[in-house]
Formats: C-alpha cells, sequence, structure tokens
C-alpha cells in the first residue's frame, strides 16, 4: 500500500458511498497488511485497484485513478528493491562473517536461506 494507491481506495470506495469511517478502517487495514505482506491485503489492493482502473470515472478522476496506479506501481516495485537489498546485504555480511565451527556454520546456512526465502520477486 502506498500513499498513490491510498487515492485510488478511498477514491474507489467514497463512489461506492461507503461510511467515512469504513474507509478510514480499510485504509488502515491495508497498510497495515500489505506492509506485513500478508497476501490477502495485497490481493484485496490489487482488486480495487483493477476495478477502479475499469470503473468509469470523470475528469479528473479518470486521469488521477490512471497516474495513481501508475504511480503505485513505480514505488511498490521500488519498496520490493529496498527490501531485496537488505536481505542480499544481510547474506552478504553472513558469508563474509562465516564461522569456522561446523554448528556456527550451519546456523549461519539456516539465517541465510531464510533471507533467500523473505527475496521478493
Amino acid at each position: 500500500m502506498t500513499p498513490a494507491s491510498e487515492i485510488i481506495v478511498r477514491w474507489y470506495f467514497e463512489e461506492q458511498e461507503a461510511d467515512e469511517s469504513f474507509i478510514d478502517d480499510l485504509v488502515a487495514t491495508l497498510y497495515e497488511g500489505c506492509g506485513k505482506g500478508e497476501a490477502d491485503s495485497e490481493e484485496l489492493l490489487a482488486r480495487v485497484i483493477a476495478t477502479a482502473l475499469q470503473t468509469e470515472k470523470e475528469e479528473p478522476w479518470n486521469s488521477v485513478v490512471e497516474l495513481a496506479a501508475k504511480l503505485h506501481a513505480e514505488l511498490s516495485g521500488v519498496d520490493r528493491a529496498i527490501h531485496n537489498l537488505q536481505q542480499l546485504s544481510l547474506i552478504s555480511d553472513a558469508v563474509e562473517k562465516m564461522p569456522n565451527s561446523p554448528i556456527a556454520r550451519r546456523i549461519t546456512v539456516m539465517k541465510i536461506k531464510e533471507c533467500v526465502a523473505r527475496l521478493k520477486v
């Protein structure tokens, strides 16, 4: 969830005449869920964005929603790249400081595997 996707979510649910407190709660939930990488939150956000893009809009909303969707995609890509760089940095540090003890090596290798598993595609 990014500020750009928040614009889309708020616009879409306001168009559906949803209660403002519902929209506020939904936005907060999506920020939290997407921030934690929860698949259901990310899928819901993607569906809302796709539906909003297909919904007929009056200007200036047609341009605003389209631009916000593009900006959201770019910001999400940057966030993903930052996350992956952090994981790769942890892997690099672990490899550089690989311990000599067999037990410590196994633990380090397990931690490296955890970092690899956290990489986002």
